[in-house]
């Protein structure tokens, strides 16, 4: 990340909106049982994250209501690559990130989640992207 916001990414004047989808945006929770971990049926949302400049607050609460996770507004709290985009003078950006129980393991494979927890977040990050092409600077705000 930091070498494509050196060398290949736009400028921020020139940017609308980063968009961020990061690891872990839709994955399942696991518990360990007598045979083993063993997935549960609901996502494991304790470390999940959507990160969000202050101008993304109110497009970010419209259309990420229903996704639950920590909410890190980037002027405090930021994580993930976004900790860059903000540090490279991005005003405008929201995206998730977060940690599941086998991320980046060789046992983080397609068991870790499915397109039924999937499609909420992505129809939450189209429905924002859309907002923010219909409104312009006026989504953020």
């Amino acid at each position: 990340m930091e070498l494509f916001l050196k060398q290949g990414a736009p400028p921020p004047q020139d940017t609308l909106v980063w968009v961020h989808f990061g690891s872990s945006n839709a994955c399942y929770a696991w518990t360990m049982g007598t045979q083993g971990f063993v997935r549960e049926d609901k996502v494991d949302d304790a470390l999940r994250s959507i990160v969000l400049s202050p101008s993304a607050t109110a497009l970010v609460g419209e259309n990420f209501a229903a996704i639950k996770a920590n909410r890190f507004v980037a002027e405090k709290q930021a994580v993930g690559e976004l900790r860059d985009v903000h540090a490279a003078g991005y005003p405008n950006f929201f995206g998730m990130a977060g940690l599941h129980r086998f991320f980046h393991t060789p046992a983080d494979d397609i068991s870790t989640t499915s397109p039924e927890i999937l499609e909420p977040v992505a129809r939450a990050f189209a429905a924002a992207v859309r907002q923010a092409v219909a409104r312009g600077e006026g989504a953020f705000k």
